[in-house]
């Protein structure tokens, strides 16, 4: 049977074939609504979730669903248990329990911020153990901070050793707050203040710790990007350089590859040492597109794909379509724009 398309092609479909599953074509992406997105079917096998119909929604529950989960769930680690196709009402929240100390981050200094004082100490070990010591004549208190590139991997560490409770926030948020207040200008003193008040209004949740094994794994395949990088531009370079230095480039490039057949196999090593982690790994690899790679990436970067749902899985990741409808315009839907990816 021959059935129309839009650029005026005919594509054939057999005889008592099902129609095609419906798409929805995205800027600069394409989602399946029927078999899901990466993520979503990954998910989907490891926490063997039965596949639900997505029920119909009027225009404005659609524009309301999606302008509440777009706040709601594009920072990490979020209890609500709010869904992409939930029409139930937004839950109140609930008061924070803890006491919050906001830090701003940068390469240099740790500006922190609570109810009693503020200071700014070092962004090194002697300043980590004053921070330390205040933080623990604190009662129940959880610290706040953006995500800066990796400069607060040592805080992050720091916290978790002593048991802690910490929230890496998404910097676009914090930024989007400040504007919405009125406040233009970026100092440490004036961040770490957005932060705290972001912290205080939108209920902030510590993350999850961190598995020792998958952090490992994590920190190795950031380094394999690094490297495949590098390779990439090698090969590239010689197929436009001078024969002169040809040589070069072929033995950085032969460095290089034995550089990553390293790091992978002392990633196989480590999946293997966990058994619940490789299990994970061959559930994973057994959806069609999904090889080793991408199993561990998924698995030890994202870890939240055993606490969300597939529907935030995929906000999460930043390809969920979101609504952009104004009154009778009915424009294209499009993804997230800024990742939920706080720099892991």
């Amino acid at each position: 049977m021959m059935s129309p398309s839009k650029n005026g092609q005919t594509t054939r479909r057999r005889k008592g074939s099902k129609k095609p599953s419906a798409m929805v074509c995205c800027k600069g992406a394409r989602v399946v609504r029927a078999g899901g997105s990466l993520p979503e079917r990954v998910s989907r096998k490891i926490n063997s979730c039965p596949e639900q119909e997505t029920p119909e929604l009027s225009t404005k529950q659609r524009s309301l669903e999606a302008a509440w989960l777009e706040y709601q769930t594009v920072d990490r680690a979020q209890g609500n248990t709010c869904e992409l196709t939930s029409t139930r009402p937004i839950p109140a929240m609930e008061q924070n329990k803890h006491t919050i100390i906001a830090i701003d981050v940068s390469k240099d200094t740790l500006e922190a911020l609570s109810s009693k004082r503020s200071f700014c100490v070092p962004n090194a070990n002697e300043g980590l153990s004053e921070l330390l010591k205040y933080i623990a004549t604190i009662e129940t208190p959880m610290i706040v901070f953006e995500a800066t590139g990796g400069y607060e991997r040592t805080l992050m560490e720091a916290l978790a050793n002593k048991g802690i409770p910490f929230a890496r926030l998404n910097p676009a948020r914090i930024r989007y707050f400040a504007k919405s207040e009125g406040v233009k200008a970026e100092t440490g003193p004036i961040d770490a203040r957005m932060i705290m008040r972001f912290a205080q209004q939108k209920n902030i949740q510590a993350d999850s710790p961190a598995h020792p094994v998958r952090k490992k794994i994590a920190a190795l395949l950031d380094r394999r990007n690094h490297l495949s990088s590098t390779l990439t531009q090698e090969k590239n370079r010689l197929q436009s350089s001078p024969k002169t230095i040809h040589g070069s480039i072929k033995r950085l490039s032969k460095v290089l590859e034995k550089e990553l057949a390293a790091i992978q196999k002392q990633i196989r090593e480590l999946v293997k040492s966990e058994t619940k982690l490789n299990q994970q790994v061959e559930i994973a690899k057994s959806v069609i597109g999904v090889g080793e790679i991408t199993a561990w990436t998924i698995l030890c970067c994202l870890s939240e794909i055993e606490t969300l749902s597939r529907n935030q899985i995929v906000a999460l990741t930043g390809i969920a379509p979101y609504n952009n409808d104004s009154g009778k315009s009915k424009k294209k839907r499009q993804i997230q724009k800024e990742t939920a990816n706080p720099g892991r």
